[in-house]
């Protein structure tokens, strides 16, 4: 990973955020990694929420992911933003790839997650990991 790229991960503080129906993105540079909260009118679920999937189940898939879309993203054939090819069925890959270039265009990502720390912690890997491959 780029010295000056910094991933920072930090866990949701209701009195630091005000948030109305948000799921994902939070700001261009803040990420909800994992699960909501507050209800439908808080912090919602996030893109990359694991469900009911355990994190070493979620990160085996994802990386099946990563494997399958990171050749054809890094010859151009997959844009994070835009429209989508039709060959692509992700379920995460797109989401990480929107942490990844947060982090290459801003110099930092902050990802904020409720209470599963160790699902942000797998994320927060693969994004610094995945800034050394783009």
């Amino acid at each position: 990973m780029p010295e000056s790229i910094t991933v920072i991960l930090e866990q949701f503080d209701p009195n630091k955020f005000t948030l109305e129906k948000v799921g994902f993105e939070l700001s261009n540079k803040c990420f909800n990694v994992c699960g909501g909260w507050g209800g439908d009118d808080g912090l919602r679920y996030s893109y990359l929420y694991r469900r009911s999937w355990t994190t070493q189940e979620f990160r085996q898939e994802l990386w099946q992911e990563i494997k399958q879309y990171l050749p054809r993203y890094k010859a151009g054939e997959l844009k994070v933003y835009g429209e989508e090819p039709r060959w692509y069925r992700g379920r995460w890959f797109r989401s990480v790839m929107l942490l990844v270039e947060a982090a290459k265009k801003h110099g930092y990502v902050k990802l904020i997650y409720v209470d599963d720390r160790p699902h942000a912690e797998m994320i927060k890997r693969c994004v610094e990991w995945l800034l050394t491959q783009v």
